[in-house]
């Protein structure tokens, strides 16, 4: 006599996909609410253009380029996206530091940065 199997779940379960059973698969796409969303691609937005009034090198533009195209792949409500985005600012902070752009100078870069750093809920240095 074999032994019934039991797929159920039993207990609390706080999750956001479950999948249960041979074969089963779960999958979760989050969004975010459009005006969450509207918000971060405003501040993208913004920080490209603040970006884009320094007249960096084109060296230098494609090297932060690559930060930014990092930044809008994450999605600001997913909690492992807060030290990526801040690792992404702080290196973005550390290159234009190299092409000599003092964000202290550039005030409004530091708003912009800060804005996209605020949505994520992670502190800049400066």
């Amino acid at each position: 006599m074999s032994d019934p199997v039991n797929y159920g779940i039993t207990g609390n379960v706080k999750a956001k996909a479950v999948a249960v059973g041979t074969g089963a698969q779960a999958s979760v796409r989050e969004t975010l609410p459009p005006q969450g969303q509207e918000e971060f691609l405003a501040a993208i937005h913004d920080l490209l253009a603040q970006l884009a009034a320094l007249r960096l090198s084109p060296a230098a533009h494609e090297l932060v380029r690559a930060d930014t195209d990092q930044l809008r792949q994450l999605a600001p409500g997913d909690k492992a996206a807060a030290p990526q985005a801040l690792g992404i600012l702080d290196r973005l902070t550390q290159k234009l530091k190299m092409a000599d752009v003092a964000l202290e100078a550039a005030a409004p870069l530091g708003k912009a940065m800060k804005a996209v750093a605020a949505i994520f809920g992670v502190p800049l240095p400066f």
